[in-house]
């Protein structure tokens, strides 16, 4: 190569583009894109090809997420296998929006449209399940509050973590933990800047615990279609609504010691 050429795109290179979990660390952690990740980079590249962009794939993944709540719903037993059809189709939509966005080019509404589809699978998922097991007499009053209570559990954590990110620039968070930041601060800034230098194998690994668990990237889909399957769909929303309200109250907890040090300020 002469000099002051640009050494062409490894195939490696083009595959980060389409799905950079190599470049995110967690992200990499997570199941579903440990075991997708042979079949979504040639997918997106099938899906650009049929002039597929990542506009409507997302509306692809809000169509699946609504058909499967309503047949978890409406459908009885009998069709939850074609309700968790539903909503696997939309989490595969959910892992493809981002590629096609990169490679055939963002729009104006892309961005907000991928995480409005993101919410409906929080709200939608466990709820519908809850509902339809509910209303076919599969499970009692408790499990049936446990699923439609879970999603706000989830989206109050997550407004935890945003309550950081909209106040603090992330240089001001990095700073932080330059100074020394420990304890709960350390925690919950963590969620945000987990690639610091200042974590341990503990930060990372309870990270790494955390997106499994709870983001549907995770374990969920794996957890959702052998309940499913195998008739102990009600096993699914116990496991999402526990995990969910426990990180909701962990961090509940979490921020009150940061207020309580803090005199009253968050950082």
């Amino acid at each position: 190569m002469q000099k002051g050429e640009v050494e062409p795109a490894t195939a490696r290179d083009q595959s980060e583009t389409l799905f950079p979990s190599a470049k995110r660390r967690y992200q990499s952690t997570q199941l579903m894109n440990i075991l997708l990740r042979p079949l979504v980079v040639p997918l997106i590249r099938l899906l650009a090809l049929l002039g597929v962009n990542g506009d409507l794939a997302s509306v692809i993944g809000l169509a699946g997420y609504c058909g499967g709540a309503y047949l978890f719903i409406g459908g009885g037993p009998e069709q939850q296998n074609l309700a968790l059809l539903f909503f696997m189709i939309g989490l595969l939509a959910e892992l493809v929006d981002g590629g096609l966005a990169r490679l055939k080019g963002p729009t104006s509404i892309g961005h907000f449209l991928s995480k409005v589809v993101e919410s409906f699978f929080i709200v939608l998922l466990a709820p519908s399940l809850a509902i339809g097991l509910y209303l076919n007499h599969s499970v009692g009053l408790n499990v049936f509050l446990i699923g439609v209570f879970a999603p706000a559990a989830h989206l109050q954590f997550r407004a935890a973590i945003d309550e950081i990110t909209m106040a603090h620039p992330a240089e001001q968070l990095a700073q932080l933990l330059d100074n020394g930041a420990s304890g709960a601060r350390k925690i919950m800034v963590g969620q945000i800047l987990p690639n610091h230098s200042s974590f341990t194998w503990k930060h990372r690994l309870g990270r790494t615990l955390r997106e499994n668990l709870m983001e549907s990237s995770g374990i969920q889909p794996a957890v959702l279609a052998v309940t499913v399957l195998s008739g102990h769909a009600s096993w699914f929303v116990i496991y999402y609504g526990c995990v969910q309200i426990s990180a909701w109250l962990g961090f509940i907890l979490l921020k009150l010691l940061m207020l309580k040090r803090g005199g009253g300020r968050l950082l």
